[in-house]
């Protein structure tokens, strides 16, 4: 697929999906009493913020998928024959980090960093906005039915199961290439 046809679909596809959402949430509580996003219901943040934390979040993953379609980097560390672990974080970090470097730090080198995210929290927020869509469209069309069996929990399970397979897949793409050219 040519690249401004794949990076136009994908946002487009993003944010399509986005204002759906905001749009039924905003339809179902005014008032964001009911929202599950912890933005609204653990911080307490209305309208205007979440809608302005909203459009910066999208507006860095249009530049970080940019920067994913248009300028490629390689990834590939310099050692050979590294595990999938192993291999997943020295292309991030580079050699002698730990994995747990995954729960507290960012990559030093931003390039590399927002190539990645451009890659996984795209099509992650692709993933949350088709699972979102298909939550609504069945709350909006089924609603006795399909309420019944809506789950908070089964949901973000959903979407955070979603994104990890993102980053496996993508990961996994990029570690089958490392292994062909060792």
């Amino acid at each position: 697929m040519k690249k401004h046809i794949k990076f136009t679909l994908i946002l487009t596809g993003i944010l399509l999906t986005r204002a759906y959402d905001a749009y039924c949430t905003a339809l179902f509580t005014p008032d964001l009493k009911r929202e599950a996003n912890p933005l609204a219901s653990v911080f307490h943040i209305q309208w205007g913020g979440l809608l302005l934390i909203i459009g910066c979040v999208l507006v860095y993953v249009g530049y970080a998928l940019y920067i994913n379609i248009y300028k490629k980097i390689n990834l590939f560390p310099a050692q050979k024959q590294l595990s999938f672990g192993q291999f997943v974080v020295q292309a991030l970090y580079g050699p002698g980090e730990r994995w747990t470097a995954f729960l507290y730090k960012l990559p030093a080198d931003k390039q590399k960093m927002h190539y990645v995210f451009g890659y996984i929290l795209s099509y992650g927020l692709l993933w949350t906005g088709l699972v979102t869509t298909m939550m609504w469209l069945l709350i909006n069309h089924t609603a006795t039915y399909y309420t019944q069996y809506y789950s908070y929990k089964g949901i973000v399970s959903l979407v955070l199961g979603g994104v990890v397979g993102v980053a496996y897949y993508y990961f996994n793409q990029l570690y089958t290439a490392y292994k062909a050219i060792e």
